[in-house]
């Protein structure tokens, strides 16, 4: 539905491509969750931690065991060394037990002068557990149990406590092997070269920061590969790619057989495919019906010059986010972008 600016051909695909490669691939990867401490602090996985290129070591016990009270306060002792999970490497204490308490859990907590992330039943620790006991990892056997989860969402499972501050120091050591970057290709399909329709941009924004917009276009200065985070276009939380124009419709794009074909589907004598129902919805109300017709006769009429409610181009998803696995990416994108009110084929 899309045609070239420059040659009024059309773009032939709506399918906005998004594939990542990850060169790295290590047995099971790490379940994403969401947990809330005895002091009412929410732990998300991926968001809070791991995207963020730290490192994650988990701490699987109850209150009644043992062997877990008498190694939590060295356990608190790594979480101390390592800058109160601050810095590259967080710490967490998850029950296994439906029977923790949060009382238990506070006094547990008061017992060994935790500092240390504790969280139950009440908090979410028993589905967070899960993947660790059912053998995701490797065979479970017992609790304490420790584990150390790098950015990349692969796990070194079981460790014993005796190596436990080892592996970490290791751990931080590999994260040199795992950039967090993304390294970005696209193209725009059945262009001239990689030439971007007059006035038009791709931009990278976030969800959390409305505040935040680079013009991505702009930026490269014709070039069609990029990294994030970098120097052009800093970390910021949940980044995503949109596409905006200010280009006016060319005249030619927008005729008789685009209305005639609206008719068709209005009427139910034809089905347009789903490009054309996109490039439909010119008045963008989320229907295709007879005031789209009437909306685009004006526009063909002259009587109005742009369509009021929809920019001339639009791109289909119209979003798409691009997520730091804490492993060397590839990504490659392919939009394809849509005249509004080019419906004919």
């Amino acid at each position: 539905m899309i045609k070239n600016s420059f040659n009024m051909k059309k773009f032939v695909s709506l399918i906005f491509m998004f594939c990542a490669l990850q060169t790295i691939l290590v047995a099971q990867k790490v379940i994403d969750f969401k947990v809330t401490d005895i002091n009412g602090k929410q732990h998300n996985l991926y968001a809070d931690y791991l995207n963020k290129g730290k490192i994650v070591v988990t701490y699987l016990m109850y209150t009644d065991c043992p062997p877990c009270n008498t190694l939590a306060p060295r356990f608190q002792k790594m979480f101390e060394d390592f800058s109160n999970g601050k810095d590259q490497v967080a710490f967490m204490m998850l029950s296994i037990s439906k029977t923790d308490t949060l009382d238990a859990l506070k006094a547990f907590k008061a017992k060994h002068s935790l500092t240390t992330p504790l969280i139950g039943p009440e908090g979410g620790s028993l589905t967070a557990n899960i993947q660790f006991i059912n053998a995701r990892f490797g065979p479970y056997q017992y609790v304490p149990q420790f584990s150390i989860i790098m950015p990349n969402g692969d796990v070194v499972f079981d460790i014993v406590i005796s190596r436990l501050e080892q592996r970490i120091n290791e751990a931080i050591t590999g994260l040199s092997t795992l950039p967090n970057k993304v390294k970005i290709n696209y193209s725009i399909p059945n262009t001239d070269s990689q030439n971007m329709p007059s006035n038009s941009s791709f931009f990278l924004k976030s969800s959390k920061d409305l505040t935040y917009k680079k013009n991505i276009t702009q930026l490269l200065k014709g070039s069609t590969t990029f990294e994030y985070p970098s120097n052009l276009l800093p970390e910021v939380d949940s980044p995503y790619i949109s596409f905006e124009t200010s280009e006016s419709t060319p005249k030619g794009i927008i005729g008789i057989s685009d209305v005639i074909a609206l008719r068709k589907q209005v009427l139910r004598i034809d089905t347009l495919n789903a490009d054309a129902m996109i490039a439909a919805d010119v008045n963008n109300d989320g229907r295709v019906t007879l005031s789209d017709i009437v909306a685009m006769q004006r526009f063909i009429l002259g009587i109005d010059r742009v369509f009021p409610d929809r920019p001339s181009i639009i791109m289909h998803p119209a979003t798409i986010p691009i997520e730091i696995k804490g492993s060397a990416q590839n990504v490659t994108f392919q939009p394809k972008l849509i005249w509004v009110g080019n419906v004919a084929n």
